[in-house]
C-alpha cells in the first residue's frame, strides 16, 4: 500500500516536470521507487560490514582461557617434582662423609704426632703424643734415613701375625714392651693394654733408649 502511494506520488511528480508526457513520467516513477527500495538495503549491509571486524577481534572463550593467570589453574594437575629437594638431601650426606673421612684422616695424622710416612696399621694402632721430648727422640730417627727406613720395615712386620719379631717385655714397666730389629738399630716402645690393641707410642735410636725410658717412667710406671 505504501509502495502504491509513493509510485504515485512520482509519477505525479514526473508528469507535471516532463509537461504530459506519460509513459516517461511512468519508468520514472518506477525507476524511482527501485532506487528508493535498494537503500534501506545497502544501508543494511554496511552496517554489517562496518559490525563485522569487531565480531572477528572478538576472543573466542578457548583463547581466553590462552591468557588467563597460570596461577589459577587447578591444584590438582600434575606438579613438577622438586629435583633440588633429592638433590639436597645427597649432597648434605655426602658433605657429612667427606667430613666424617677428613676428620678421621686428621686423628690418625695426630695420633701419629706428625710423622705422616708411617704406616696405617690393621693389627696396632699409633698414640705417639706423648710430649716434645719423645717427639725430638723420634725426630732424631726421622732425620736418620737408614733408621727411618728400619722403623718403617719393622711396623710393616708387626702388623703382620705370622711375622717372627723381637720384641720384648721393656725393663722397668709392666704393660710396655720394645721392638728392635738389630742390636744397635732404633727401637719401637709399644703399650699393650688388656683386651686392647697394640699400640705404638714412641720409637728413638738404641743410644737414645735412657732417655725415653726416663720419660716414659713419668706416664706410665
Amino acid at each position: 500500500m505504501l509502495g502504491t502511494l509513493i509510485f504515485l506520488v512520482f509519477f505525479i511528480y514526473f508528469y507535471k516536470t516532463s509537461s504530459g508526457k506519460f509513459r516517461q513520467s511512468i519508468l520514472c516513477a518506477f525507476a524511482s521507487l527501485i532506487i528508493l527500495g535498494s537503500i534501506p538495503q545497502a544501508a543494511h549491509a554496511g552496517a554489517d560490514d562496518f559490525r563485522e571486524p569487531d565480531q572477528q577481534h572478538q576472543i573466542s572463550p578457548e583463547n581466553k582461557e590462552t591468557f588467563s593467570d597460570p596461577s589459577n589453574n587447578d591444584a590438582s594437575g600434575p606438579v613438577k617434582p622438586n629435583a633440588d629437594s633429592s638433590a639436597g638431601d645427597d649432597g648434605v650426606e655426602e658433605v657429612t662423609n667427606s667430613d666424617s673421612k677428613a676428620e678421621e684422616d686428621e686423628s690418625q695424622v695426630d695420633c701419629k704426632a706428625g710423622f705422616k710416612e708411617l704406616p696405617d696399621g690393621k693389627n696396632f694402632s699409633y698414640n705417639m703424643d706423648q710430649g716434645p721430648s719423645l717427639k725430638k727422640q723420634a725426630k732424631k730417627v726421622w732425620k736418620n734415613p737408614i733408621a727411618k727406613k728400619e722403623v718403617l720395615r719393622m711396623l710393616n712386620r708387626f702388623d703382620d701375625e705370622n711375622a717372627n719379631m723381637q720384641e720384648k717385655p721393656l725393663k722397668g714397666f709392666k704393660n710396655l714392651t720394645e721392638l728392635k730389629n738389630s742390636r744397635n738399630g732404633p727401637r719401637i716402645i709399644i703399650h699393650r693394654g688388656k683386651n686392647k690393641q697394640p699400640t705404638v707410642i714412641s720409637f728413638c735410636m738404641r743410644k737414645e733408649l735412657n732417655a725415653t725410658v726416663a720419660t716414659l717412667k713419668e706416664k706410665y710406671n
